[in-house]
């Protein structure tokens, strides 16, 4: 053992801390320093070491306290120090000639490798590309391992897939006895190998499910021998006899595959829409059934000849459009960039309207200004002078109007746009959207108090001065008949929401039974016979079951539950006994988390770049299923906490 003196001393807060330190740290301090571990000593730690110098001849020790396992300090300077002194090189270099592993990748790079999948680049030049496939290999088959023990822990399995240029993603969402549920990816493949026909989806979905039970599968070797991967079909037969939701969007094949699935799963009870796809129809169905409404966004949004996809597309337009809004706004104005949208999903138009509307001075500057630059005898200059001749005081309180609506239509989506929604507040959430578009549009015309029709009229109250082909137009605040002829047609516009609301999402369909777990609302008995009946359960004593604990639940929601599902887990498991079970209410509720119909996961995954990486040519598609793994990582948790949470 070396002397007091030739050990460092300890730094910090002292040697009686080094235990919550390492506690803390140890994570981070090991994924950097590899090499690095802790002395225990009545359970606590007490010191580290270097465990490679730890190998060094005895009459060395004495002048490394790393060797000796000594070390007090927590002071990541002193790591550094020692892993690029000459004696810790030495031995480093002497373990790799002599062919002896001393550690696997460290969890630093790891880390590293993960956030390069991120990127869409899952490479690493310091590794290579070999050792960087197999790195990923091993990041993806971990979180697989742990996926997979939550399907063999799980009562009730929903599965959702959706496909976009001949590639099939599916996911799933699974529930223990505990409530806890777990979101993942099965896997994808690629649709031509199959076809595109309902029968050919349905049979690639059950080849993912047969490579996502297969443990070891594509796992990379260099010699190409075949590997050593075993299929689990205890697993498969579990999760045969657990799926019992199926979510898809609204394309024929797809829904047709999950009605071609139940005879594959005996336990498979609801196929339906994505809720979120549905809501898209809000705005795509109904716009275009008032001409002047559908010229509006037309011309404004949508086509490639609109004002706003000329100052998207157009550096110099777009540069203009930042400075014009921050001469309005002032500087923090700077980040509003664009007036981009994504046009194959129609909700996405709201942010160019209600740009449109907060920044209407400064998009006339710059039409005027492109009018200016490029002449009206060109391509740009002729779609703003006709874009500028369009706007009267009708138009633009219109276009105030338009704004409102897709806001508010932007929020119910939002809510169905996550991966586990609430469905007991499912149709307090469609009231509650229908209540405000009929507040905002109807007699009431509440958006004229507040919002961006309000917003407009401030706006109008000084008229903006338009100059075309050397005369002036005023745009002025609307008169009372303009405002009457805006609103007409805006009541109009709900009542086909209306319709639209009943036709996607109506309050009879399985999905919304689930409203009686609703603590915001007072449970229809009605409700939760149906819901007993579907899920085969006994009505009588499902009921008895609920009112025994709804109270329960209430004041779980009173103090601190977040949602409706968090109070009635939480109750559930505070009087679950085994002196009087409530097996009906239990299944109920184990229906209630993991009964999902929401693609949006898999929608991310796509748009994360699971599409262009399937074509480049050298991406296999086990590399592809190990991406799909890590990329669902990716929820803006850091690369180490995505990493600590798929290696436990």
């Amino acid at each position: 053992m070396p002397s007091s003196s030739s050990a460092p001393k300890a730094h910090g807060k002292g040697k009686k801390d080094l235990d919550a330190l390492w506690v803390k740290h140890s994570f981070a301090w090991t994924s950097r320093f590899s090499w690095l571990f802790a002395v225990e000593e009545d359970g606590k730690v007490k010191s580290l070491g270097c465990s490679i110098c730890c190998n060094a001849p005895e009459n060395q020790r004495d002048k490394n306290g790393f060797a000796d396992g000594c070390i007090q300090t927590a002071q990541t300077s002193v790591f550094q120090k020692h892993e690029k002194s000459a004696a810790h090189v030495a031995r480093s270099e002497g373990f790799k000639s002599s062919g002896v592993p001393i550690a696997a990748p460290s969890a630093q790079l790891f880390a590293e490798c993960l956030e390069s999948v991120w990127r869409g680049t899952a490479e690493l030049k310091s590794v290579g590309p070999w050792k960087c496939r197999v790195m990923v290999w091993c990041l993806a088959e971990a979180h697989r391992l742990a996926l997979r023990q939550s399907l063999r822990d799980s009562t009730s399995l929903s599965l959702m897939q959706d496909v976009r240029d001949g590639q099939l993603l599916v996911s799933f969402v699974s529930v223990d006895t505990n409530l806890k549920v777990t979101n993942g990816h099965l896997g994808q493949c690629n649709l031509h190998d199959f076809g595109l026909t309902a029968k050919d989806i349905a049979q690639a979905s059950v080849y993912i499910l047969h490579k996502f039970a297969t443990a070891g599968l594509g796992m990379p070797v260099r010699d190409g021998s075949a590997d050593n991967a075993i299929l689990d079909h205890d697993l498969v037969q579990h999760v045969k006899s657990t799926v019992e939701c199926f979510g898809a969007d609204g394309a024929a094949d797809e829904q047709r595959a999950g009605q071609l699935l139940k005879g594959w799963f005996p336990a498979l009870k609801l196929v339906q829409f994505d809720k979120a796809h549905a809501c898209q129809r809000l705005l795509s169905r109904t716009f275009p059934a008032d001409p002047y409404i559908n010229k509006l966004v037309q011309d404004l949004v949508l086509v490639p000849q609109a004002i706003t996809q000329k100052i998207r597309y157009s550096g110099v337009f777009r540069k203009r459009f930042q400075e014009a809004v921050a001469e309005l706004s002032g500087p923090l104005a700077r980040r509003i960039r664009d007036l981009a949208c994504a046009k194959h999903r129609f909700l996405s138009a709201a942010q160019p309207f209600r740009r449109s509307v907060l920044y209407f001075q400064p998009l006339l500057r710059v039409a005027q200004w492109i009018v200016q630059q490029r002449g009206k005898g060109s391509e740009e200059g002729q779609i703003a002078r006709q874009w500028l001749k369009s706007v009267t005081a009708e138009s633009a309180f219109q276009l105030a109007l338009v704004a409102d609506s897709t806001d508010e239509t932007m929020a119910v989506n939002r809510y169905f746009d996550q991966d586990t929604y609430s469905k007991a507040d499912l149709t307090v959430q469609l009231h509650k959207f229908l209540q405000k578009c009929s507040w905002l549009f109807g007699p009431q015309r509440g958006a004229m108090q507040t919002g961006y029709t309000s917003l407009m009229m401030k706006t109008l109250e000084k008229p903006c001065n338009i100059l075309i082909d050397g005369t002036v137009t005023s745009v002025r605040a609307p008169s009372n008949e303009v405002i009457d002829r805006c609103f007409q047609r805006m009541q109009n516009w709900l009542e086909l929401v209306r319709m639209t609301v009943r036709a996607e999402m109506p309050h009879f369909e399985s999905v919304q039974l689930f409203r009686v777990f609703s603590l915001d609302m007072s449970p229809n008995m009605k409700d939760l016979e149906c819901l007993a009946n579907m899920i085969e359960l006994d009505p009588d004593g499902l009921r008895t079951e609920f009112l025994d604990l709804r109270p329960s639940a209430e004041w779980h929601f009173a103090n601190g539950s977040k949602s409706s599902e968090d109070a009635w887990r939480a109750s559930h498991l505070k009087n679950r006994t085994t002196a009087s079970p409530k097996h009906n209410l239990e299944a109920a509720l184990t229906r209630l988390f993991s009964w999902q119909i929401n693609t949006c996961g898999i929608e991310r995954a796509f748009a994360k770049g699971l599409v262009q990486a399937r074509k480049r040519g050298d991406v296999s598609e086990h590399r592809l299923d190990d991406e799909v793994q890590l990329l669902s990582l990716n929820k803006g948790k850091g690369k180490l906490a995505a990493l600590r949470s798929t290696v436990i």
